[in-house]
């Protein structure tokens, strides 16, 4: 995942220029930013999600076939084949 930044100083700045304290806008600016990038590297790709679509993909096909060997060997087990 790319590494995307976050902007305290521009947050507080815009929290200053709305009417808020600059002690109360930093601190408000650096707990977003910890909020924002908490957990970041726990978060799905796209490569991530691509892969587990390409999995979900085999596992279709694979659990197709054995459908379709479990119904002929119960045909064949039946005498219908």
């Amino acid at each position: 995942m790319s590494a995307s930044t976050f902007d305290t100083l521009r947050v507080a700045r815009d929290l200053e220029a709305a009417g808020v304290e600059r002690r109360q806008a930093e601190a408000h600016a650096e707990a977003l930013r910890q909020a924002v990038t908490a957990n970041r590297d726990e978060l799905a790709t796209k490569g991530d999600i691509a892969g587990v679509r390409a999995d979900l993909v085999t596992i279709r096909w694979t659990s197709g076939l054995l459908a379709v060997f479990v119904f002929a060997i119960g045909l064949r087990v039946f005498g219908l084949l």
